[in-house]
């Protein structure tokens, strides 16, 4: 187009207008601008090379080494010594290549997503303690609750006044050995609480032999399953703003009294309530060991069923894994504690 331009005696205005170009596009295409070939003058005023040598220098030495250039020139300049202004000792560390975090900072840390599998029941153990408030405003109960990762079976329970490490031994080592938990067999998850990560609780851990696993530093969602258990008791309807009786006036018959109730709870809970993924058969009775053969015999009548009605092309229905009586023992506990709110038997 530039060369239709060039060649044509036509004016150069109506050239550009009957092709649609812009007349200062064909100028420079005719009359280009030669290269600049001239260097910029260093300033009068530019940071002579000695006092830029003294400036890191100063930097470099041990008593600035690991010291921002703000706390160098102050430091500098209460001894009635000034090599430069701050903005300066940035600019010539950045020439430098030298602008960074000069101060001791531990290195980013990164931890692994922790990711655990469960293919039978005390494989995995998930725990966590909860608050449970009294009549008492400020005053609270601490519930310690471990639950199976595969059959989400309520393993063990503990209620105190106190959240402690010596307790959590004490917590843990007896589901440990009322379950007969084998050596390298059991994997427990908790979060990083004080009694999670306490010396005592992790020495304890590994002179059983069990793996250990922690969520990460401040990630909330890394035990999912004892705080979907946790909200699944407080948020329903029914559950009590707080335990205790009116007339409870000590700590000590506060936590009787709650323990009583947890008793229970959790007693009816195991004749009462029915697994979603089980369909319609009673928890009552089962525990860990019956709950893999209940899923197995559940399975063979699905594949059964598959083969007879030759509905299921594609794949065959599978039997998702228990849920256990987490969910279903909160609710109950739930009623229970509406009853003896209001003295039912």
């Amino acid at each position: 187009m530039h060369t239709l331009v060039n060649e044509t005696k036509l004016p150069l205005r109506r050239a550009c207008d009957a092709l649609g170009l812009s007349p200062a596009t064909a100028y420079r295409t005719r009359q280009p601008k030669g290269v600049r070939c001239s260097v910029r003058q260093a300033s009068h005023r530019r940071l002579p090379e000695v006092l830029r040598e003294a400036i890191l220098d100063a930097l470099h030495s041990p008593r600035f080494c690991d010291q921002t250039p703000m706390h160098t020139y102050h430091s500098l300049l209460d001894e009635g010594i000034y090599l430069a202004s701050v903005r300066t000792m940035q600019r010539v560390l950045k020439a430098a290549g030298e602008q960074r975090e000069r101060r001791p900072v531990r290195p980013a840390q990164t931890h692994a997503v922790p990711r655990l599998t469960a293919t039978g029941p005390n494989q995995v153990w998930s725990w966590d303690i909860t608050k449970l408030a009294l009549k008492t405003r400020g005053k609270w109960l601490y519930l310690y609750v471990v639950i199976d990762l595969y059959s989400r079976y309520i393993v063990g329970w503990m209620i105190a006044e106190t959240e402690n490490a010596v307790l959590a031994q004490r917590f843990i080592g007896t589901a440990v050995a009322h379950h007969e938990i084998a050596a390298h067999s059991l994997t427990v998850h908790q979060d990083r609480g004080a009694p999670m990560t306490a010396v005592n609780f992790m020495s304890l851990l590994t002179e059983l032999k069990i793996d250990i696993s922690h969520s990460r530093p401040r990630v909330s969602n890394d035990n999912p399953f004892s705080e979907a258990a946790f909200k699944t008791l407080k948020y329903a309807p029914a559950f009590p703003g707080n335990f205790g009786d009116e007339a409870v006036n000590s700590a000590e018959s506060a936590l009787e009294s709650t323990r009583q109730l947890a008793s229970q709870v959790l007693e009816r809970a195991g004749e009462k309530v029915r697994d979603l993924r089980f369909g319609a058969r009673d928890m009552a009775g089962k525990g860990l060991s019956a709950a893999s053969d209940a899923s197995a015999a559940a399975q063979r009548q699905l594949t059964r069923y598959a083969d007879v009605t030759g509905r299921y092309v594609s794949e065959q229905p599978v039997k998702s894994i228990l849920i256990g009586v987490a969910a279903g023992a909160a609710i109950a506990a739930l009623v229970v504690a509406r009853q003896h709110k209001h003295g039912v038997g």
